[in-house]
C-alpha cells in the first residue's frame, strides 16, 4: 500500500512568516534560504525546485512544507550569519521536529538533485517503522522563534537544547541527522573549550555529546572509534559511572565491536529480528544483533536474557555482552546478582 504524502509550499514575506515556520504545530518542511541579485536565483529556479521537491514527496511518501524564503532584507543579516549563509549560494535548512535537522549550501543545479535524497530521508523517519530506535537518557532547535516579538531576527545556539533535540531524533530512529546535531554541539563547545580552563560542566557537556555521537554513529552501522577513544582519552571519569551516558556508549561499542555480524538500525530493529528467531531460534548471529538492539533501547533486562542464552550455547559474543552490561550497570546492579551472572561476567 502506497504511504501517503502531502506536499504544499509558502513564501516566507515576513518575519512573522519565518517565525511559524518553527512553531510546534507546522510540522516537518524545507527552507529554502536565497538571495535573488547574490546567488543567481531566478523565479525559473524556484519553480524547478518547487517542482522537484513536490515530486520527490509524492514518490516516497512523506509529509513535507516547502518554504521559500529571499532572505536579503537587512532585518535577516543576524540569522544568516548564525545559519552559515554565504552570499552567492541557497542554503536549504531540512526541518524536523521543530528542528533544523540538516542543511545544504550548494548551487540551484545541485539543489535540485539533493532534495529528492532529503525527501527519501525525511519520509523514512516519518515512517519509522524500519528502524531500531534508541533509547534516550539535537538540527538545531529553534522554539524560542516562537516568542519573537520584534526586532533583528537573531538565531542562538543552545548546546543543551541542541542535545535534547538530538536524543529525541535518536528515540524517533533518525540517527543520520542525530549525528549531525550532535558534531555541531560538540564543535561548539570545542570552540570555547580553550577558554573554560578545565571547567567540569563544560568537560561534562564533551562527554555527553561524545557518547551520543558514538551511538549515533553506530546506529548507522558506522565506526565510532574516533569518538570512543577521545571520550576515554578526555573523559574517563565519565565513562566510569554506572547508567551513565559514557558508560553506555562505551559498552554499546565493546558490544559492536565485537558483533560476529554487522550492526545498524536499518536492519536490525526488534521486530525483524524477532521474526527471524521465531523461524530459526538457532540463528547466533541474529540472536547477538538482538543483544545490542535491546541495549540501545534501554531494554537491560531482555537484553542479559538473550545474552545468557548465547552464553549457555558457547557463543563467545554472550560473555562479551555480559561483561559490558556489568561495565555499563555497575557491578553490584541486582540484575547481575541473579543466579549465575556474575560467575557468568567473571568467566
Amino acid at each position: 500500500m502506497e504511504a501517503t504524502s502531502s506536499f504544499s509550499y509558502a513564501i516566507v514575506n515576513s518575519v512573522e512568516d519565518f517565525r511559524s515556520i518553527f512553531a510546534p504545530a507546522s510540522g516537518d518542511g524545507l527552507l529554502l534560504c536565497y538571495e535573488p541579485e547574490h546567488d543567481s536565483v531566478t523565479s525559473d529556479d524556484l519553480s524547478l525546485f518547487r517542482k522537484a521537491a513536490g515530486s520527490a514527496v509524492k514518490e516516497y511518501g512523506a509529509i513535507v512544507r516547502l518554504h521559500l524564503w529571499n532572505c536579503e532584507s537587512d532585518l535577516f543579516t543576524s540569522a544568516k550569519k548564525q545559519l552559515q549563509k554565504n552570499p552567492g549560494t541557497p542554503l536549504l535548512l531540512v526541518i524536523y521536529m521543530c528542528s533544523v535537522a540538516d542543511t545544504f549550501q550548494e548551487p540551484m543545479p545541485k539543489m535540485l538533485f539533493s532534495v529528492k535524497h532529503v525527501c527519501k530521508r525525511l519520509a523514512s523517519f516519518q515512517h519509522g517503522d524500519k528502524v531500531a530506535a534508541i533509547s534516550r537518557s539535537e538540527g538545531i532547535s529553534f522554539e524560542q522563534f516562537a516568542n519573537f516579538s520584534g526586532g533583528e531576527l537573531h538565531v542562538e545556539v543552545d548546546v543543551l537544547r541542541m542535545l535534547e533535540i538530538g536524543k529525541r531524533l535518536m528515540s524517533r530512529g533518525s540517527a543520520e541527522y542525530a549525528a549531525k546535531v550532535f558534531r555541531r554541539a560538540l564543535s561548539t563547545l570545542d570552540a570555547v573549550l580553550q577558554d573554560s580552563r578545565g571547567d567540569a560542566e563544560v568537560k561534562g557537556s564533551v562527554a555527553v555529546c561524545l557518547a551520543w555521537l558514538a551511538l549515533a554513529d553506530l546506529a548507522q552501522g558506522g565506526s565510532a572509534d574516533d569518538s570512543i577513544r577521545r571520550l576515554k582519552s578526555e573523559c574517563m571519569e565519565f565513562c566510569a559511572e554506572p547508567g551513565g551516558d559514557s558508560a553506555r556508549a562505551c559498552a554499546a561499542h565493546k558490544m559492536v565491536c565485537a558483533l560476529p555480524t554487522k550492526w545498524d538500525g536499518a536492519t536490525c530493529s526488534q521486530k525483524r529480528l524477532r521474526s527471524i528467531l521465531d523461524n530459526d531460534p538457532h540463528s547466533h548471529k541474529h540472536r547477538c544483533a538482538l543483544v545490542v538492539t535491546l541495549f540501545l533501547a534501554g531494554d537491560v533486562e531482555r537484553c542479559i536474557t538473550e545474552a545468557l542464552k548465547l552464553k549457555v550455547l558457547d557463543v563467545p559474543f554472550g560473555h562479551v555482552a555480559i561483561c559490558a552490561v556489568a561495565d555499563f550497570i555497575g557491578q553490584d546492579h541486582p540484575l547481575l546478582q541473579v543466579s549465575g551472572l556474575v560467575e557468568a561476567k567473571r568467566h
